[in-house]
């Protein structure tokens, strides 16, 4: 997939299954403001909600995230049962 035909300046969501290991993978790229909240709010819910079986985000593809974006991944592991894993580390949070 070519990921940057997308403006940079917006959030693009993907969700898939993996089916061995089980598990959800959801892919943020672009930019997470604060007017994606309940956008990505709602995705969150859906994903852990869904089934027991654990979520990845994968922040790799992210161009920029504001303190919105931590604070959705803080209250998405608080309220769930199941695992949430976020594996990649942005280039842009490099020291």
């Amino acid at each position: 997939m070519d990921y940057r035909a997308d403006p940079p300046d917006r959030l693009t969501l993907l969700e898939t299954f993996m089916p061995y290991p089980a598990a959800r993978i959801m892919l943020l790229r672009g930019v997470v403001t604060a007017e994606d909240a309940e956008h990505l709010r709602a995705a969150f819910v859906r994903s852990l909600t869904a089934d027991r079986f654990p979520l990845i985000v994968d922040l790799g593809s992210l161009e920029y995230a504001d303190s919105t974006l931590l604070g959705l991944l803080l209250a998405a592991r608080a309220r769930t049962a199941s695992t949430l894993s976020v594996p990649s580390v942005p280039p842009w949070t490099a020291a």
